[in-house]
């Protein structure tokens, strides 16, 4: 029997209707630290939203609530050197579950910590083991619209030989805890999501094939399942899951002197469908991230520009569905150098860019909501005038209420916009 209590994901309830505007606009942006770092942004129940980042070798977090905004951040551990990749997801419960990694006795560690509902916190505890370090701990994302009930937080540890290995920690009682370590091709490059019934999707690309690994509750991860290998380099694999159960991969391949996005979809209780390209032979797209909306709907987003330009990862940004119906983002000749794409439980997905502009250093933040339609809706600059951005990310809630996060290139604050539940 699979531990329900321990994996299951629960979905939000939606009190508003599916089809109503989600596109409400975003407030005006705060200052929530003068001690800035690459953010990570998570919203829980109620609204209640947190930020993490790390910085000045510690990491920290900030609490936003809807009536009185972020409060002062805190820390969540100090040293004299060596902590980052700072990470956050919220359980359904309304706990924020934090990681980190520090460098301890020659070797990066994995820590959590817990911030409960009541806005307590809990010690900074070892999550990862002696013996070989460990990196970049991340969140598997829930289907869209829901919270798991556990997240479930991974790294990568280095081998001296591969497989590489990956180590899962699973939350139990709203704090995260050591479950099991692994082994997984490529882990160091692979996207994670996690299904409703607490299933874990490892998408992986390298050399000239894409992997889905699957890990049952309670399992290991199983045989990898092939989506698609031949010749030319497959890169960035990212992996989604809709409301409905609907499994979607995206990656770039290099195909006849230029890169192009594929995508693969898995309904629920089918299996992996042929992989559909979704950007056109006359341009070279890069960066793909995939998105499936609460009732199923595949949206693919990748940043484009002609074929053979070598230049760095930056393009116009497009949004494209399985059908072919393939729009552009950004207004005009304007590029983007980044973006973030996510999913509410409206049936509605929001994209979040930094814009290119001459003269400055990182660019402007924009943010556009996509309708379930799939429609553009307005776009909004959530930057000041002249203020350079980097580092943004952004979460999105059930109802539509979102929060995204950036720091400024100055390096003297970290900055966050919020848009309203509908």
């Amino acid at each position: 029997m699979r531990h329900l209590l321990a994996t299951a994901v629960t979905a939000v309830v939606l009190l508003v209707p599916a089809s109503a505007d989600a596109a409400r606009p975003w407030g005006s942006p705060e200052t929530v630290s003068h001690v800035p770092g690459t953010p990570v942004a998570a919203i829980g129940p109620g609204g209640v939203a947190v930020l993490a980042w790390s910085a000045h070798n510690a990491a920290y977090g900030a609490r936003r609530t809807a009536r009185r905004g972020f409060g002062e951040p805190f820390a969540l551990y100090k040293q004299v050197h060596a902590v980052g990749f700072a990470t956050v997801a919220y359980d359904a419960h309304g706990s924020a579950l934090f990681a980190f990694r520090r460098y301890v006795e020659r070797n990066h560690r994995i820590l959590g910590a817990t911030l409960r509902p009541s806005g307590s916190r809990t010690d900074a505890i070892s999550l990862s083991g002696p013996g070989s370090s460990a990196y970049e701990p991340t969140f598997a994302s829930p289907p869209a619209g829901m919270l798991a009930a556990d997240p479930v937080a991974l790294w990568w540890r280095r081998d001296a030989t591969p497989p590489t290995r990956v180590q899962l920690a699973r939350s139990f009682g709203g704090r995260l805890l050591v479950s099991a370590n692994d082994t997984l091709p490529d882990a160091a490059g692979a996207a994670y999501a996690q299904t409703a019934d607490g299933t874990i999707l490892a998408a992986t690309a390298t050399g000239g094939r894409v992997t889905l690994s699957e890990r049952l509750p309670g399992a290991a991860f199983g045989p990898a399942a092939v989506l698609t290998e031949g010749p030319g380099t497959v890169r960035d694999a990212d992996v989604a899951v809709g409301g409905d159960g609907t499994v979607a991969v995206s990656w770039r391949r290099y195909v006849a002197a230029t890169y192009r996005t594929f995508v693969s979809v898995r309904r629920p209780a089918g299996s992996f469908a042929p992989a559909v390209a979704v950007s056109g032979a006359d341009e070279r797209a890069v960066s793909p991230r995939v998105c499936v909306t609460s009732d199923g709907v595949v949206r693919v987003a990748f940043l484009t520009t002609a074929p053979g330009n070598a230049g760095p990862r930056s393009g116009r940004l497009r949004l494209t569905t399985l059908d072919g119906a393939n729009r552009t983002v950004t207004a005009g000749s304007q590029t983007a150098t980044a973006f973030d794409i996510a999913a509410d439980g409206r049936r509605g997905v929001t994209l979040l860019w930094q814009r290119h502009e001459r003269g400055h250093v990182g660019g402007a933040v924009l943010v556009r909501a996509v309708t379930p339609a799939g429609s553009l809706g307005k776009r909004q600059v959530l930057t000041r005038p002249g203020e350079d951005a980097s580092g943004i990310d952004l979460a999105v809630a059930a109802g539509g209420d979102a929060l995204a996060a950036w720091q400024t290139d100055d390096f003297h604050r970290l900055r966050a916009a919020r848009r309203p539940a509908s």
